[in-house]
């Protein structure tokens, strides 16, 4: 469904808000000032410093497309990009900040769809604006579930909170160079990698923030000068009278939760402000996290394109490739359940899954972007331009854009250009399905046939125990529903699996033509465990092992 650009920049997406160590990405912003006064004088924030360009969403077009042929520099088909990791994003000017401990996503018992409340604050005036994301029919005919933003309305800083954090951001500077802030990656065994980042009490000193008081900071640098990795630095030695204000005021917030730069703010310091108008482009804020959601989600391109094709090319809507390779492959992010191909039940949970697009549909606007975290995560943002401004209880529906590249996807749904100009089939229609699943066989038969004996055994092993097992279970317990008292698959499910198995008896067969490639092969050990491992699977894949399937009317099979 869709990818993203490897031209994209990815430190262009804000970072989260809602306790002292935001945002994440700024640069140094220190000057010399009389910091020790305790005289009000009120003058303008001072912002984070930014080391990356606005979004560009002037052209009309993400950067994000699914489904891409292009990615990476390869020439084969792509998918997307996606990661697992909960790690802040770089920050920027006037970026919108994610509040986490304001931020919630429930489930409707009744429905399973998720509601989301979001709230977000400006980077520039620590304004909070608050959001509820809803799950309804979309506005697109045919397309199912939407998501829609509704606008519920801006909160901003009372007079009194707001010359105070205006005094106290003038006194501070911004520090992230700490080597404790690095990030760090973890390779498990699979070669599947993760970001982990290091917590703890004053970790990273300073209570853990990047926001350092000047004096404060000045003496901090005085001693890296001395040594190059202070053991210990108690910043309360410094005896600096702004540190001890911003300290006594976050001591009075529970549980860390404070708003706002210094984290000195709580709701109570906020007044409604119904009359502002919200519209954040050319900057975002985050939406929630596409993909993955489980280590099952992270694929190998070669072990993706089989359960693409067992699946009649369903997971394909739903998947993108990133930039991380995966143990020397191409690593995609599939959000279906290997044993259906349909989302699973976890991606359901999060909103971003029911963004639609917008197609060649020239009265929709994209009003969401894609990007990447940690070149292994998929992320969408929300960016509301001014010809799209949003007041209080407007509801707009999220639309994202994927790019040409996600034509071919299109078309199997009937609504690409070649359908619309050319009167093109979609699957829909038996003639233009079955030239695509011919050319598909094809183009699967040639990835058979070169195949080597280490990657055709990960792949057996990987169809055997994510998907033939789990769907030759499925058929088995619906044909004896009736006997054992299990739910029956209905007749469209039960349609979509029996297509899944007669293709896996399709592959089958062809990989045991591959096999015999490499027994007659001299420079192949055809002795090898791997070999008979492989054998061994293969006799199970076909479909004389399950004799009760052939029960089954032949119109079932069809397809």
């Amino acid at each position: 469904r869709r990818s993203v650009s490897p031209d994209d920049d990815v430190d262009r997406r804000p970072a989260d808000v809602g306790d002292v160590q935001q945002p994440d990405d700024a640069g140094d912003n220190r000057q010399d000032d009389d910091e020790d006064s305790d005289v009000d004088s009120a003058g303008n924030s001072v912002r984070n410093a930014t080391r990356s360009p606005p979004i560009d969403v002037a052209s009309g077009q993400d950067s994000p497309k699914r489904h891409v042929n292009e990615a990476q520099g390869c020439d084969d088909e792509a998918y997307a990009y996606w990661d697992d990791d909960e790690v802040d994003m770089p920050s920027y000017d006037n970026e919108m900040n994610l509040v986490k401990h304001l931020c919630s996503t429930s489930m409707d018992p009744e429905t399973g769809l998720p509601t989301q409340k979001l709230t977000v604050m400006c980077g520039e005036s620590e304004t909070l604006y608050d959001f509820e994301v809803n799950i309804e029919q979309s506005s697109i005919e045919n397309a199912g579930y939407g998501a829609f933003l509704t606008y519920l309305g801006a909160r901003i800083l009372k007079d009194r909170a707001s010359s105070r954090s205006d005094r106290l951001m003038k006194r501070h500077c911004v520090d992230d160079s700490i080597c404790t802030h690095n990030p760090l990656v973890a390779q498990t065994i699979g070669g599947r990698n993760m970001s982990v980042e290091l917590t703890g009490n004053n970790l990273h000193y300073n209570n853990n923030s990047i926001y350092w008081s000047k004096k404060v900071a000045d003496k901090f640098e005085e001693l890296q000068l001395k040594e190059d990795s202070p053991i210990s630095f108690d910043e309360n030695e410094v005896r600096c009278k702004v540190h001890e204000e911003v300290k006594k005021l976050r001591a009075k917030i529970p549980d860390g939760n404070g708003i706002g730069f210094l984290g000195i703010h709580t709701e109570s310091d906020y007044i409604p402000a119904d009359d502002e108008m919200f519209c954040n482009s050319p900057n975002a804020f985050e939406l929630g996290r596409y993909g993955p959601h489980r280590p099952d989600d992270r694929k190998t391109n070669l072990h993706f394109d089989f359960k693409n094709f067992i699946h009649n090319f369903e997971p394909s809507e739903w998947s993108y490739e990133v930039p991380e390779p995966m143990l020397n492959h191409r690593q995609i992010v599939d959000i279906t359940d290997d044993t259906t191909g349909e989302v699973h039940s976890i991606a359901k949970r999060h909103t971003p899954t029911y963004v639609n697009e917008i197609g060649h549909n020239p009265e929709l606007r994209s009003n969401v972007l894609i990007r990447d975290k940690n070149d292994r995560s998929v992320y969408y943002y929300v960016c509301i331009d001014r010809d799209q401004q949003l007041k209080k209880g407007d509801t707009v529906e999220l639309f994202v854009n994927y790019g040409d590249n996600y034509e071919q996807v299109r078309e199997r749904k009937g609504y690409g250009k070649a359908n619309i100009s050319e009167q093109l089939g979609g699957d829909e229609e038996d003639g233009a399905r079955l030239r695509r699943n011919f050319q598909e066989r094809e183009e699967m038969e040639k990835d058979i046939y070169s195949l080597q004996v280490y990657e055709m055994f990960h792949l057996v092993e990987f169809i055997s125990k994510k998907i033939f097992d789990r769907v030759n279970t499925l058929i088995c317990s619906s044909l004896n529903a009736d006997k054992l008292g299990n739910r029956k698959l209905d007749r469209v499910s039960m349609r979509r699996t029996l297509i899944a198995r007669r293709r896996l008896h399709w592959i089958g067969e062809r990989l045991a033509g591959r096999v015999q490639q490499f027994i007659a092969d001299p420079t192949v050990d055809n002795k090898s465990e791997c070999i008979d491992s492989i054998r061994e699977s293969l006799r199970d894949w076909r479909f004389v092992q399950m004799p009760m399937i052939f029960n089954r009317p032949n119109s079932d099979l069809r397809n």
